[in-house]
């Protein structure tokens, strides 16, 4: 037993050292699935959407990042827009010469619905979490592979989870 956590802790460290710098900026993307729910009764609504977002990382292996959102919706008669904008950071861990990361952000977000003549707004904040996997394509891009969950805060009681597949690029700032 000893034996097994000495090497999983040394293969631990060890991966560290292959993540990112601080210094290195991030610009990606990703497009996803989600399945919605407004509360547990509530039927799914599943949407297809764009996040890109824009990241650096201040320290080794951390970044804050600038988090965007859209996706529009029509069925039927109905039609819906989101535009969402938030703040969040990522923690890196390298694997050789793929990454793991984690990371939170806060979002506001602004909904327009229109069903026939009637229309309406609302806006809302959310806390996201997320999970991810980046495999390189070249040295400073990689496919990100994820997982996200999104929880409303106050009187924006809906959640989202969903999986996403985008491109992140990572080149030094200077």
């Amino acid at each position: 037993m000893k034996k097994t956590f000495l090497v999983l802790l040394i293969t631990l460290l060890a991966t560290v050292v292959f993540a990112f710098p601080a210094g290195t900026f991030n610009l990606g993307g990703n497009a996803g699935f989600t399945t919605y729910k407004a509360n547990s009764d509530a039927k799914a609504s599943n949407t297809i959407y764009f996040n890109p977002n824009i990241g650096y990382l201040f320290m080794d292996n951390v970044s804050a990042d600038v988090l965007l959102g859209f996706s529009s919706n029509s069925h039927n008669k109905a039609t819906s827009t989101s535009f969402d904008a938030g703040l969040g950071a990522r923690y890196f861990l390298g694997m050789g010469d793929n990454k793991l990361y984690a990371g939170l952000g806060a979002i506001f977000g602004s909904h327009s619905y229109k069903f026939g003549s009637v229309k309406t707004t609302d806006s809302g904040t959310h806390l996201n979490a997320k999970l991810g996997f980046l495999v390189p394509v070249t040295p400073d891009v990689f496919l990100d592979l994820g997982a996200k969950y999104e929880m409303g805060m106050g009187d924006y009681k809906d959640n989202t989870l969903g999986i996403n597949l985008g491109l992140q690029i990572f080149t030094p700032l200077f």
